[in-house]
């Protein structure tokens, strides 16, 4: 797949957060490795300036990755492709039937961003406080399209439990890996869309049995492989236009009607570069 290409004929949108233009390029079905690739040269130019931040989206050929705290158990029965990353947490699958959402930011250029501001935060760059914006949109974009109830933590969790992601119910319709360099954020936010009867086969995704894991199909059904995928792409980026995001310090703690706001959020103590 010619990269170059793909970006010309790409969806080119162009949203402006805190004067900053982000480039948002839909790069469809592309190689892991060839993604990383790519990934590495154009955090490399933003972190000089030399290119706009961008958010990419794309689907990948099945492939599971294991990042910094991955253990022999969580990888017993998987016989494909296997890519160590440079991110926190331990094993996920990645596949043609989901959306990849990949923010390459500058974070430094987000200190007065009050999306990107956990409640209580001390430091200029809230790593927190980007996680939470990333879980937030999506949580928000799932409520405002389809009607659905997500959160940060499965339904009847502790509060103190080490885990987040998106869930609905206490099911797992997204996983979140990040890693971050010279503080250009990179990796991001895996969504499942269409039922996979091979997604998850033979690892523990995140450390949860296969059977944790859904996707949109399964929750709302065959319709939504009808223009689903547009529409969650479209509406993600929109999150990262300014004032669309979800702000994280809302003091509402449910779910708001449509277009009032922030969605649920739960509470939680994660606070590592894998959810």
């Amino acid at each position: 797949m010619n990269i170059q290409m793909s970006a010309q004929v790409a969806m080119q949108m162009s949203a402006h957060m805190n004067s900053h233009e982000i480039e948002c390029i839909d790069l469809g079905l592309i190689g892991y490795n060839e993604w990383l690739a790519q990934q590495e040269k154009w955090v490399e130019a933003i972190s000089s300036d030399s290119i706009s931040e961008k958010l990419v989206v794309c689907t990948h050929l099945p492939v599971v990755t294991v990042g910094r705290d991955f253990r022999p158990s969580d990888v017993w029965g998987w016989n494909g492709e296997v890519v160590h990353v440079n991110r926190g947490g331990r094993a996920t699958y990645h596949g043609p039937h989901q959306l990849m959402v990949y923010p390459l930011l500058n974070l430094k250029k987000r200190k007065c961003d009050p999306r990107f501001a956990s409640a209580g935060a001390t430091t200029s760059i809230d790593v927190k406080g980007y996680l939470r914006f990333l879980q937030s949109s999506l949580i928000q974009t799932l409520w405002e399209i389809w009607d659905i109830q997500a959160s940060m933590q499965p339904l009847e969790s502790p509060s103190d439990l080490n885990v987040t992601g998106v869930w609905v119910g206490s099911h797992k319709i997204a996983s979140i890996g990040i890693g971050f360099k010279r503080w250009i954020t990179f990796h991001g936010m895996s969504i499942n869309i269409e039922e996979d009867p091979l997604a998850f086969h033979g690892i523990h995704p995140c450390g949860f049995p296969a059977a944790t894991m859904t996707s949109l199909q399964r929750i709302k059904g065959p319709s939504i492989l009808n223009g689903g995928r547009e529409l969650l792409k479209d509406r993600l980026s929109l999150c990262f236009a300014t004032n669309n995001g979800p702000h994280l310090n809302d003091p509402m703690g449910g779910h708001t009607q449509k277009g009032e706001g922030q969605p649920q959020r739960t509470k939680s103590k994660e606070v590592g570069h894998h959810v």
